[in-house]
């Protein structure tokens, strides 16, 4: 069975995303706050804006969905270590290793909402667009959507919308 990391797993989307993989995959959930695991699932706490422990957890994973991060607003020291430290720390551990065919990241579609060069190029990432919202309706559905992307990616698919489709050549293999 296939190991998926999901990072930010104990966030609004993790949970639902753990909740719909669970028992089709080997899940290995990941947070900075504490998570009990369900059944089959094992937990890592980490810190992702610590390279050291983006290498730990993505070791021996077959993909990474990497929720982990500010998903409102907050200090921007916790923004700048979660969100672009720590995601740019899961990315290239994860790409870097060789261990997974690709990763999914949510991006906007402005210039500065959108993955850089570097990332974007690689042929082994896919880039989905954000569909945030403020209304508790629309946070449940960006949720759900994410969890339909994923599983798009894990079955080897580019989600619809995904801003940079043609660039992804190394999908998973169902």
């Amino acid at each position: 069975m296939k190991t998926v990391l999901i990072t930010g797993a104990t966030g609004d989307v993790g949970t639902h995303l753990r909740r719909e993989l669970a028992g089709k995959y080997s899940l290995r959930s990941s947070d900075k706050r504490p998570l009990k695991p369900a059944k089959g699932e094992k937990f890592m706490r980490a810190d992702i804006s610590k390279m050291s422990d983006a290498l730990r957890i993505t070791k021996g994973v077959d993909a990474v969905v990497h929720l982990g991060g500010y998903s409102v607003e907050g200090p921007w020291d916790g923004i700048l270590k979660a969100n672009i430290i720590g995601c740019y720390n899961v990315f290239e551990a994860a790409l870097d290793a060789g261990r997974l065919a690709g990763c999914a990241m949510d991006v906007g579609r402005a210039p500065d909402q959108m993955p850089t060069p570097r990332l974007a190029a690689r042929r082994d990432v896919i880039a989905t667009p954000h569909a945030a919202g403020l209304t508790q309706p629309a946070i449940e559905h960006q949720s759900l959507e994410t969890v339909a992307q994923a599983g798009e990616i894990l079955k080897g698919r580019a989600p619809k919308g995904a801003v940079n489709a043609g660039h992804w050549t190394r999908k998973v293999k169902g």
